[in-house]
């Protein structure tokens, strides 16, 4: 069973490393491909670099490395994207969550990985895609388990909080003009 509430500072249990100086709004990791409105809006409003690569795993490292500041997507991603990438990040101090919790509650929540049938970190608007979902022999649509259906968000390691809740409240404030589009 998920916890209803992450710890009462989600970076306090785990291990800080040094970050380059560059703010958190310097560059944002994205795909190659198109973004969602949700994330153009936000480089505009930032002015942040696009720095286009593939890959969650990737992009994890590159966070490490120092080449992006910031990844988070709203779109397309399963477990499998993931989970490696989140684990790689939080061993050397950073972390990947829910991107909704964060413009929603302004707090990390990691995903759930549970072996099931049902998706465990449900998103009650999130879209149905051919990627995230699977139709029934009676027609019914559903979730696949595996799909992350919250989008991400993840920092390379600890960070200031008075840099991060900025950072929070520009998300929030995007998304209040575009909204997300959890597909």
């Amino acid at each position: 069973m998920q916890p209803d509430a992450p710890p009462s500072h989600f970076f306090e249990t785990i291990p800080a490393v040094e970050r380059k100086s560059k703010p958190l709004t310097h560059s944002l990791l994205t795909t190659n491909g198109s973004i969602s409105p949700f994330m153009e809006s936000y480089l505009s409003k930032t002015k942040a670099e696009r720095v286009r690569t593939g890959g969650a795993g990737n992009k994890a490292l590159l966070l490490l490395d120092g080449t992006g500041a910031l990844y988070f997507q709203d779109r397309g991603l399963s477990r499998w994207d993931t989970c490696a990438a989140q684990a790689v990040l939080e061993a050397n101090g950073g972390c990947l969550v829910k991107l909704q919790s964060i413009i929603d509650k302004g707090v990390p929540v990691p995903y759930t990985y549970v072996k099931g049938d049902d998706n465990s970190d449900p998103n009650p608007i999130a879209k149905f895609t051919a990627y995230n979902s699977t139709k029934t022999e009676g027609g019914e649509v559903n979730f696949q388990p595996y799909s992350n259906l919250c989008g991400l968000f993840a920092l390379p390691c600890k960070v200031d909080d008075t840099e991060l809740n900025a950072l929070i409240k520009t998300l929030q404030e995007v998304a209040s003009e575009v909204p997300p589009a959890y597909d």
